[in-house]
């Protein structure tokens, strides 16, 4: 339950993850740490601005926070960044000016800027921050300022601020990296999957391309044998319905049966007059012939 408080809403897509969890994570980091020092300033000081920054910032942190929980990542980036910003001149203006070591957060909005909205408005940040520090610089050099410098413990927990929040800033954009990379990596070894899969597939279908290819090569050479055959009983009928003799007929047909059907060795045995025994009667090879003559039966 706890967690859950504390973790940031869920989006659609990656990239509003990441800004979302950016945003949840320093904002309430910086709220943890400003709220520290609140307390340790109440107890050991007396009351200055930099009391009056600190808790508006912790305003700003939480309003930021409830906005995001809103489904506007937008809207809460900017309000931390502006109010944020504005926090920081207000600290630098009523404390130690240009010299305030507060300053050195203007790095740390900007960073936040350029991350959670876009670069364009972190270097608007960047550019507002060195307007704000040169118009510090001159106000004080014209005495408009009444400069309130801290102690040695105020400017040492003012820095150690400065420093945490630069660090969390840098926290969250490595670990952003990282997620990135992380992500990067799993899309690719996704992708070489798919690649591997479609490969296979493609070589499946291939070679279930190539044996259908031959089984219809083979029928084809099929369908062409059974139609030569055809055709070569057609000319062996035709060759029958002549008007002629056996001795003439049977020796044609032979040499066409060897001829059309591509036999080697083709005989013609008829039965005799007893039904006793199949009598050579026609042969077209030499061998045929010669069994012929004598006289060959089976």
């Amino acid at each position: 339950m706890i967690r859950k408080f504390f973790a940031p809403p869920v989006f659609d897509n990656d990239e509003d993850n990441f800004r979302a969890k950016f945003i949840n994570g320093f904002a309430w980091a910086a709220t943890a740490n400003l709220i520290i020092y609140l307390i340790i300033d109440l107890a050991t000081a007396s009351f200055s601005t930099t009391r009056i920054a600190v808790i508006a910032l912790i305003v700003v942190s939480f309003f930021s926070i409830f906005i995001l929980r809103t489904g506007n990542i937008n809207a809460s980036g900017s309000v931390i960044v502006a109010l944020g910003w504005a926090g920081i001149t207000y600290q630098a203006y009523y404390a130690a000016g240009v010299k305030d070591v507060i300053l050195f957060a203007y790095i740390a909005v900007a960073l936040l800027a350029s991350i959670v909205i876009n670069q364009l408005i972190g270097g608007l940040v960047i550019l507002a921050s060195i307007t704000a520090i040169w118009t510090l610089a001159l106000l004080e050099t014209k005495d408009f300022l009444t400069l309130r410098f801290q102690t040695a413990t105020e400017y040492a927990v003012s820095l150690t601020l400065v420093l945490i929040a630069i660090s969390i800033l840098i926290y969250y954009s490595s670990t952003g990296i990282r997620d990135a990379i992380t992500r990067a990596n799993k899309s690719e070894a996704g992708l070489k999957k798919s690649n591997k899969e479609l490969l296979e597939l493609n070589q499946t279908l291939e070679d279930r391309v190539n044996n259908r290819t031959a089984e219809l090569e083979l029928a084809n050479q099929r369908i062409q044998k059974r139609a030569k055959q055809f055709e070569a009983i057609a000319v062996v009928a035709r060759a029958t319905t002549t008007n002629e003799s056996l001795e003439t007929l049977l020796p044609k047909l032979a040499s066409l049966v060897s001829e059309q059907f591509d036999f080697y060795h083709t005989g013609i045995f008829l039965l005799d007059e007893n039904r006793k025994y199949a009598v050579l009667s026609a042969a077209n090879s030499l061998g045929g012939k010669r069994m012929l003559e004598r006289g060959h039966k089976l």
